[in-house]
């Protein structure tokens, strides 16, 4: 299913063990199916559609978008999730797993413009289908504060997509740096992303409202000033490509072309509006 930002989670969680599916129709249940207890692997598919479509509705019907092909279209697809994961011996179906993944979806779908909600549904569905924990997905991995042991560094958020790499040398620990929480991993333990500048070297890091200009952090352009991309710009401003100016963000029912363009924080149908986990594909069901 297409998500906010372009991001699909559950495909991050659950196709990243196996590279490709078969779609096959299972058939379909009611939500209540979700309140009696652990879900099987033979009624997961249709339980989660269920669950999905049930939950989107009504913030789907306040943002305007029809819903009336949700449920098969999910079904369909997590049909072929099931398919493929089941159809390797070596992975176990973990009922645990996938009650506390569709709890975390009921729960992000129901609120609706909660984001922090949305961001868990990534980790919260992996390990449905285990052992896979060397397929953790990158919105998945622990993160590691300043000054704490670390593996390596990663780039991203849990609803856009996200890149991580191990560091060499880096600590005895599962735990990651991450760029948005102001640390990156070195020599095995997380410090603080350089200033304007210091160097930034090969890893381009550099601080808030900085880039990375051959390889010294330098200060990200204010208003009017020239810029090639949004980041170019400091946060409060985007990249205007009319005039490759930067602007203010833009506010909500303006025209843009992506998300970092809208002080709402969302680009829904070329226009900009208040982030809400309901859009278009998402409310139809649809699968990236």
């Amino acid at each position: 299913m297409r998500w906010p930002n372009g991001f699909s989670f559950l495909v991050a969680s659950l196709l990243a063990v196996l590279p490709s599916a078969g779609c096959n129709s299972g058939p379909s249940t009611s939500s209540s199916a979700v309140d009696a207890g652990p879900v099987s692997v033979a009624t997961f598919a249709a339980t989660f559609a269920a669950t999905y479509c049930d939950s989107i509705v009504d913030c789907c019907r306040r943002a305007g978008y029809a819903s009336g092909t949700c449920r098969a279209v999910v079904e369909r697809f997590m049909t072929a999730v099931v398919t493929s994961n089941t159809s390797n011996p070596t992975l176990v179906f973990d009922e645990t797993a996938a009650q506390r993944c569709l709890d975390a979806y009921a729960a992000a779908l129901r609120a609706c413009t909660d984001r922090s909600l949305a961001e868990r549904t990534g980790s919260a569905c992996w390990g449905m289908f285990g052992p896979s924990n060397s397929m953790q997905p990158n919105n998945a991995l622990p993160h590691a504060a300043l000054g704490e042991p670390c593996m390596g560094s990663c780039v991203g958020s849990s609803l856009s997509s996200s890149t991580c790499g191990t560091t060499a040398g880096g600590g005895s620990t599962t735990a990651f740096c991450w760029i948005e929480d102001g640390v990156y991993c070195a020599n095995g333990s997380c410090i603080s992303l350089p200033t304007v500048g210091l160097a930034c070297g090969a890893a381009s890091y550099c601080g808030v409202d900085t880039w990375c200009q051959n390889q010294i952090c330098v200060a990200s352009a204010v208003t009017g000033g020239k810029c090639g991309r949004s980041d170019d710009c400091v946060s409060a401003d985007y990249c205007n490509l009319a005039t490759f100016t930067c602007a203010a963000v833009l506010a909500n029912g303006s025209a843009c072309s992506e998300d970092r363009d809208c002080a709402g924080g969302q680009c829904e149908r070329g226009l900009c509006r208040a982030w809400s986990i309901a859009t278009a594909s998402a409310c139809a069901g649809q699968i990236d």
